[in-house]
């Protein structure tokens, strides 16, 4: 069971008091996962423009991103991180490698507060061809 609201906290006592052998609990903090305008920001501007500029598909671009930022090991086998799984900080700070990585390679991603109407109408279009 997962209680995440203050009222529950009685809910979550009445559980491991009534709980028998064989569990545990675990209290940890609740990490707000990633927004859904920073994965809009993310699949529509920064995706769009890295797969224009160096001819990948937007799943490839993504995939491109995610094998250089998120990948890890485990009893030596390498896995890459799902962004659904990142925290809204934690996002942020690889949306940050991606623009990094971007200008490395002469490219100019804006911030989210920098999109204008033109730029997003200039990337919708670019879509139907």
């Amino acid at each position: 069971m997962i209680y995440r609201l203050p009222y529950q906290s009685a809910l979550a006592i009445k559980a491991i008091e009534t709980a028998k052998e064989g569990y545990e609990c675990i209290i940890r903090k609740i990490k707000k996962q990633r927004s859904l305008n920073q994965n809009s920001y993310y699949w529509g501007i920064v995706i769009k423009i890295m797969s224009q500029e160096l001819g990948y598909t937007d799943n490839e671009m993504h995939q491109v991103f995610a094998s250089e930022f998120l990948m890890y090991i485990n009893r030596d086998r390498k896995f890459i991180k799902s962004t659904t799984e990142l925290s809204t900080i934690e996002f942020e700070n690889y949306l940050e490698n991606c623009r990094r990585l971007a200008s490395e390679n002469g490219i100019f991603i804006p911030l989210p507060n920098e999109c204008t109407e033109d730029l997003l109408h200039q990337l919708e279009m670019s879509k139907n061809y």
